[in-house]
């Protein structure tokens, strides 16, 4: 398999955590599962939130490059921009996440693409990457493999801490893990396990500092008093298989992701 290359050029200039970044062009990693990787998203969107995202960065003239070490399920626009590359791949954990950012483990689901995928090197061909914001979604493969909350609650400390240790400039966007759709058996389980975990989100991630932020992507797949959006209603929000959003849904996580990052952002 072709392996891309990491695009962005490592810019070495400073980040300032505190604030919007002041420098010409903005590193953005999606990182993350098939969800990132916009799995089920139909043509010509094809790349799940990622699509939307590109459009409002795009709308509001931010000189940005989406990087990482695939270009799976990335629509012919944003091939013609060199905005395809990400590194969302399906069936991941966030253990598998976690050790191929500096080194490399292949578990069950896409291929990895060499690993190493922020430090490059050791035979993955790649520069070591920098970006300056990462948008994290990680949790619904540990759900659904049967994790304990304590064992996703350690695996994403991990996963955290190397940022902090490794990339301290890296603005990290940390999404609450979406539920599961009625329409999927043990769903009655699952989502007060998914609502345990994202309630444990929301005291880690501010507790850690500016570095972090919480982004609330579950909410866009509930309605105002808790319960789950309707795979039919008007809509059509919901997970089409139970699991991956719909188009509408991926394009609202797009504005989610948007609203977080906006602060942050310059324009050309």
């Amino acid at each position: 398999m072709k392996r891309p290359l990491l695009t962005g050029l490592a810019l070495a200039l400073a980040f300032v955590v505190s604030g919007p970044l002041a420098f010409a062009q903005i590193q953005i990693m999606p990182l993350g599962d098939s969800i990132t990787k916009g799995a089920v998203d139909p043509a010509p969107s094809l790349a799940g939130y990622r699509a939307r995202l590109f459009d409002l960065l795009n709308e509001s003239h931010v000189k940005y490059q989406f990087v990482g070490c695939t270009d799976m399920n990335s629509n012919n626009a944003m091939k013609a921009a060199g905005q395809q590359f990400h590194n969302g791949y399906g069936s991941w954990r966030m253990d598998g996440l976690r050790t191929n950012l500096d080194g490399v483990q292949q578990p069950n689901g896409d291929d990895n693409m060499g690993g190493y995928w922020m430090v490059g090197g050791t035979g993955a061909l790649r520069q070591p990457v920098f970006p300056d914001i990462v948008l994290l979604l990680a949790g619904t493969n540990d759900l659904g493999q049967g994790a304990t909350e304590s064992v996703m609650e350690n695996r994403m400390t991990d996963l955290l801490a190397w940022f902090q240790k490794n990339r301290p400039k890296s603005r990290v966007f940390v999404g609450t893990v979406p539920p599961r759709g009625a329409n999927l058996a043990g769903y009655e389980t699952y989502n007060p396990a998914v609502q345990s975990f994202n309630a444990w989100l929301s005291k880690k991630i501010p507790a850690l500092g500016d570095q972090f932020q919480l982004v609330n992507i579950y909410s866009v797949f509930v309605n105002t008093d808790g319960t789950l959006k309707s795979k039919t209603s008007p809509d059509g929000i919901f997970m089409k298989d139970g699991i991956h959003p719909s188009h509408n849904g991926y394009v609202a996580m797009g504005d989610a992701w948007f609203k977080a990052i906006k602060p942050y952002l310059t324009r050309k």
